[in-house]
């Protein structure tokens, strides 16, 4: 049995001019550190260091589970993605082996003074080296590395690997990745830097990446020719759609080229909401610009006559222009495209069309009639049906012009039946005509007014017998810490709910900002397997574990907290 190599030596990373035996801009520094049967010297850089890329040489060849040692100065029991504030922003390594180009980030979870190890990947590490960075652009990050561990893989435990990877029955995992957030904190400028949003999936569970093909809104995002902005996370994201424009770099069809080249499925979706927003966020993904401004009388009207600030989709225009901007995806051959709809709404209230079509059926003018009246709400919901046929005929249409073959159509809808017919969404006629092959029902999420849990038995109800594919899309991490009643594991709540899920039935799960939490330790470990049904159905689930190992010293100073030292504050 050949014996693991724990790479816990961090002096030894070249070039030796990025190091530093103290804190110093331009360099890591080097931190002695010591635990039970373990010390070794640590990188480390402050949120501002600015630390060049370092590389370490494995001295072993051949396949290996690779395991990383990440530690952090913090010292709460609460999970890092609730605590940590924007102007900080927590810890985060960047890695990758010098064969690869894009980085994986991983971020350590819980901010304990311990170090978490966490499986990384299976890898040949033949003529490999490993690569580190830090977060230096956009809101930057703290970074630290402790030690890399190696453990070999047998010819068996290879082939069990190989296996294990090559399951389609366990592909049941879909990544939604904001197109918006992720430039605004991360400051991005090359193709690269897209990828790395999705290099982590392979030999995961997740087998399509949703990515937003026009950042997050219809009409895509402009660049403003201003220099002063609300907060910062909107000048980064100009700069970056500035110098992606400049470079010819669409970032939808980056992901896309990468994502076929490493196995994935995806999708190009677009938020259906196009409201206009007021100063200071006059400017942004969500703002409807132009196009609203150029269409004012499209925009909705509520039942006392009053104005509201987004556009109709009783309005022909208005479903023209949004089954427009989803021929980009269509064009580029992506595999499927995405209507989001749990983003943005109303999308219909009472226009004049809609008041007008009603009352000609021999209804009441509906302005009079309670706000849940389902005659009205069933009517209502006309238009947004006729944008999905009208969006399925286009997916036919522009793929045959384009010798493409024609894309699955998915839609992400609100947790009821009631809460769609609220927003003008009849998700039971999109099924029974044949408009979608995947429902996503929303779950809860982070915002207080998305607390309900999907309805999973009318979903199923829906679904079943038909050529469409139900998923759940759960919430952030965050909100499953908060809603699902997790004590401080995040991994648990998770896996707790998609036990349930599989359960009742469901064919795959979905998670929002799947690119905001797959970076954290603890909770990637269990999100990377939660396409393993029968285990989670039969209460058997079994994700590797992170380990934690609580140090003794850090620097030569006692960090064992065996009484209340505040001075660490």
């Amino acid at each position: 049995m050949v014996a693991e190599t724990l790479l816990s030596d961090m002096s030894l990373c070249t070039p030796s001019s990025a190091l530093s035996s103290g804190p110093k801009r331009g360099r890591w520094r080097l931190i002695d550190y010591e635990a039970e049967g373990l010390k070794g010297k640590m990188l480390w850089a402050n949120s501002k260091t600015a630390a060049p890329e370092v590389t370490l040489a494995p001295g072993v060849p051949g396949w290996h589970e690779v395991y990383l040692g990440i530690w952090d100065w913090a010292w709460s029991k609460v999970p890092v993605m609730i605590t940590e504030s924007a102007a900080e922003g927590g810890n985060l390594l960047k890695i990758r082996l010098s064969g690869e180009k894009a980085f994986t980030t991983i971020a350590k979870e819980y901010s304990d003074f311990k170090v978490e190890e966490v499986y990384w990947k299976s890898a040949d590490l033949t003529g490999q080296s490993f690569v580190m960075g830090q977060q230096s652009e956009g809101i930057s990050r703290r970074a630290s590395l402790a030690y890399i561990r190696l453990v070999p893989l047998s010819g068996e435990r290879m082939a069990d690997t190989q296996r294990e990877a090559a399951r389609l029955d366990t592909k049941r995992l879909v990544a939604f990745n904001d197109g918006w957030s992720w430039i605004y904190e991360n400051h991005p400028n090359t193709r690269e830097d897209i990828d790395s949003q999705i290099v982590r999936y392979p030999g995961s569970d997740f087998g399509k990446v949703f990515y937003e093909a026009g950042y997050a809104a219809p009409q895509g995002l402009s660049v403003y020719d201003i220099d002063d902005f609300p907060r910062v996370g909107e000048e980064y994201a100009n700069d970056s759609i500035r110098r992606f424009k400049a470079a010819g770099i669409d970032p939808f069809e980056e992901a896309l080229r990468f994502g076929h080249s490493i196995g994935l499925e995806v999708f190009g979706s677009l938020r259906l909401g196009m409201p206009k927003t007021a100063p200071p966020f006059d400017i942004g993904p969500q703002d409807g610009g132009a196009f609203f401004l150029n269409n004012i009388a499209f925009q909705c009207v509520d039942r006392d006559g009053s104005t509201f600030p987004s556009v109709s989709y009783a309005f022909p225009e208005v479903r023209s222009h949004v089954v427009k901007a989803f021929e980009k995806p269509i064009v580029l051959g992506a595999d499927g495209i995405t209507a989001l709809f749990h983003r943005g709404p109303p999308f219909v209230l009472y226009e004049q069309p809609l008041v007008d079509g009603f009352m000609a059926k021999g209804g009441e003018d509906p302005r009079k009639l309670p706000e849940n009246d389902e005659r009205w709400l069933r009517f209502r919901a006309g238009a947004m049906t006729d944008f999905m046929r009208e969006l399925r005929k286009s997916a036919v249409e522009v793929s045959a012009r384009v010798g493409r073959e024609v894309p699955k159509v998915a839609c992400v809808v609100f947790p009821t039946r009631d809460e769609n017919l609220r927003y003008g969404v009849d998700v039971e006629s999109f099924v029974k005509e044949g408009l979608v092959d995947y429902v996503f029902a929303r779950d809860v999420l982070y915002a207080t007014w998305e607390d309900k849990k999907a309805d999973v038995p009318f979903f199923t109800g829906l679904t079943r017998g038909t050529k469409c594919k139900f998923f759940v899309m759960l919430g952030s991490a965050a909100s499953s810490y908060r809603a699902l009643g997790s004590s401080g594991d995040i991994g648990n709540a998770y896996a707790t709910r998609a036990g349930e899920l599989y359960r009742q039935g469901v064919d795959g799960l979905s998670f929002w900002d799947t690119n905001f939490q797959d970076k954290y330790t603890a909770t990637w470990s269990v999100l990377r397997r939660l396409g393993h049904a029968d285990e989670l159905k039969a209460g058997v689930f079994k994700p590797r574990k992170v380990r934690s190992i609580t140090l003794k010293k850090v620097g030569g100073i006692d960090v064992s907290f065996k009484h209340d030292a505040w001075y660490y504050v």
